[in-house]
C-alpha cells in the first residue's frame, strides 16, 4: 500500500469515526438540576457514598446539595468548541466541613480539532486506563478528589500512528492545575495541632500543611491496532505536586512548572511530591464478549525502585457481556500496596530470595516528607482504597492506611427499564510503613445504586455500608433526583 493509499484509508475511517468534513455548523446543548440527600447512621456515610465522586459529597455527616448544570457545544467540519458550568449549594448537618455552603464544580472552556482537545478551566476529567464507574480507581489519578483550576492538552481518543503502517495507535495528555483547597487544609491541620500541639511533633509521623498547590500530570500509550480481535495497550503516567504554601511559607521552586513535569532526570527533588506508573492491557474483543486484563504497576520512589515492589500496584479483570442486558459488565481487581517498592535499606538481603536489593524501598505511598499528601480537600487523587486523609478522626492530615491487600469487584447490568451498579470491596490494613497499625484492620464495604428514568426525571437510589475496624461500621441511603432541562438539544 503507497502512502497516498494509506493516507486515503485513513481519512475514510476517521470521517466514519468522526462524521464527514462538512461546512454545517451543529450546536447541541445540555442542562440539568440535581437534588441529592444522603443519611447517615453511626460514625460516618459509607465509603462508597463519596468516593470516586469527584469530591461532590464528604464522608462525614447526614448532608446533601443542591445542582445546575449547562453545557454547551458547537461544531464546524473537525472543530468544536464546548463549554460548561457546574454551581452546587450544600446544606449539611455539619455545614461548616468543607468550609463553605456553595461550591463551583466545573467552570472551563474545551476547544477541540479532531481527536485533539485543549482545556482551560475546571472540569470533571476521570483517570485514565481503568473503567470510570466500575473500577476501584486509578493509582495516578482518579475521579476521587475534586478537580483543579488550570490546562489540559492531548487527545480524547486514540490515532492511527501512519509511521508503522497503522499497525499501532497512540494518544497523550498532559495538564497542570492548581488547587483550592488552602483553607480546608489549613483548618483541618489546626484540628490536629489542638491534640498533638505545635511542631515539631513528638509524633514519628511524618507531615506537613500543604495549601493550595499544583499538581502536573502527563500520560502516553500505545496499542496495537484495537480493531483485531487481540490487541495489547502499555502506557506510562507520571504525576508531580509542586508549589502553594508548606507550613504556612511559600514553596517556590526555580521552573516550578517545568521541574514537575521533567524533574532532574526522573530523580526525586525536595519540595516535589513525584509519582508514577506503568500501565498494561490485553484485550480479547469479539461482537457478543470482551474481556480484559490489565495491570499497574505503580511506583511513588522516582529514584529506581520502580520493579522492586514485586506485585504491588492495581491488577484487574473486566468482562463486557452485551447480549446479557441483566450482567453486561463485571470488573474485578486485586490492589496490593505492602511491598512499597522493595526493602527498608538499600543492599540488604531480600528475605525470600536471598539476593541483595540494589535501592532502598519504603517509599511510603501518596505521601512525601518534605511536601504532603496526593490529596486535594483531603480526598485522595489516587486510588480511594488507600484512605484519603479525611478519613482519619484524629484530623492526622496524611495517609494513616496506605499499606493494604484489596479485592475489589463492580457488577453493571439492567433488569428491565432499571439500571443497577453494585460494588464491594474487601481489604486488610496494615497502617503505613513508618507508622504500621499493632494490629491489622479489615473493611468490607458495599454499595447498590438503582437508575430510573421517567420522562425528563432520573431518578438514582443508593443503599450502602461499611463494617471493620478501618472505618467502622456505617449505614447511608442517598437519594439523587436528576432532572433533564434540556437533553443534548440541537439547534
Amino acid at each position: 500500500m503507497t502512502r497516498k493509499e494509506l493516507k486515503a484509508k485513513l481519512k475514510a475511517e476517521k470521517e466514519k469515526r468522526e462524521g464527514p468534513d462538512t461546512a454545517q455548523v451543529h450546536r447541541t446543548f445540555d442542562a440539568f438540576g440535581e437534588l441529592t440527600t444522603a443519611l447517615k447512621w453511626d460514625n460516618r456515610l459509607p465509603y462508597y457514598m463519596s468516593a470516586n465522586s469527584f469530591g461532590t459529597l464528604s464522608p462525614e455527616h447526614s448532608q446533601g446539595y443542591a445542582r445546575v448544570s449547562g453545557f454547551f457545544s458547537s461544531e464546524y467540519k473537525r472543530w468544536r468548541l464546548e463549554y460548561g458550568a457546574d454551581f452546587m449549594g450544600y446544606a449539611s448537618t455539619k455545614s461548616d466541613y468543607y468550609g463553605h455552603n456553595f461550591h463551583i464544580q466545573q467552570l472551563y472552556a474545551k476547544f477541540s480539532y479532531g481527536i485533539y482537545r485543549i482545556i482551560l478551566g475546571k472540569k470533571e476529567e476521570p483517570g485514565e486506563f481503568v473503567d470510570r464507574h466500575l473500577s476501584s480507581g486509578n493509582m495516578v489519578v482518579s475521579g476521587n478528589a475534586r478537580p483543579g483550576i488550570g490546562i489540559d492538552g492531548g487527545m480524547d481518543d486514540f490515532s492511527h500512528m501512519v509511521i508503522v503502517n497503522e499497525f499501532l495507535e497512540g494518544k497523550f495528555n498532559f495538564s497542570w492545575h492548581k488547587l483550592t483547597d488552602g483553607r480546608f487544609s489549613k483548618s483541618f491541620f489546626d484540628e490536629f495541632q489542638k491534640t498533638h500541639g505545635a511542631p515539631p511533633f513528638p509524633d514519628h509521623r511524618q507531615h506537613a500543611c500543604v495549601e493550595n498547590a499544583w499538581i502536573h500530570h502527563k500520560s502516553v500509550f500505545v496499542r496495537t491496532k484495537s480493531s483485531y480481535p487481540f490487541f495489547l495497550t502499555v502506557g506510562m503516567e507520571h504525576a508531580a505536586m509542586y508549589g502553594g504554601k508548606v507550613n504556612g511559607r511559600n514553596n517556590k521552586q526555580s521552573h516550578g512548572w517545568f521541574m514537575a513535569a521533567f524533574g532532574s532526570k526522573g530523580k526525586r527533588q525536595a519540595g516535589y511530591n513525584h509519582l508514577m506508573s506503568y500501565n498494561f492491557r490485553g484485550d480479547l474483543n469479539f461482537e457478543n464478549w470482551k474481556l480484559g486484563l490489565y495491570k499497574q504497576h505503580y511506583t511513588d520512589d522516582m529514584e529506581g525502585g520502580l520493579f522492586e515492589s514485586g506485585k504491588d500496584g492495581l491488577w484487574g479483570l473486566e468482562v463486557k457481556l452485551p447480549c446479557l442486558p441483566w450482567l453486561n459488565h463485571i470488573v474485578v481487581e486485586t490492589l496490593y500496596t505492602t511491598n512499597q517498592n522493595g526493602v527498608v535499606y538499600a543492599n540488604d538481603k531480600d528475605p525470600y530470595t536471598g539476593k541483595f536489593q540494589k535501592e532502598a524501598g519504603n517509599s511510603n505511598f501518596y505521601h512525601d516528607e518534605s511536601y504532603g499528601p496526593w490529596a486535594n480537600y483531603y480526598m485522595g487523587i489516587g486510588n480511594p482504597l488507600l484512605m484519603s486523609p479525611i478519613y482519619n478522626d484524629d484530623f492526622y492530615p496524611d495517609y494513616a492506611s496506605n499499606m493494604i491487600e484489596a479485592i475489589h469487584i463492580g457488577v453493571a447490568g439492567t433488569i428491565g427499564k432499571v439500571g443497577y451498579t453494585l460494588k464491594m470491596h474487601r481489604q486488610e490494613s496494615w497502617g503505613s510503613p513508618f507508622a504500621p497499625f499493632l494490629k491489622t484492620r479489615k473493611n468490607t464495604s458495599a454499595y447498590l445504586e438503582a437508575d430510573y428514568t421517567y420522562k425528563n426525571f432520573q431518578f438514582l437510589p443508593s443503599f450502602a455500608y461499611d463494617n471493620g475496624e478501618l472505618l467502622g461500621n456505617n449505614i447511608g441511603f442517598r437519594l439523587k433526583v436528576r432532572y433533564h432541562i434540556c437533553a443534548k438539544k440541537e439547534f
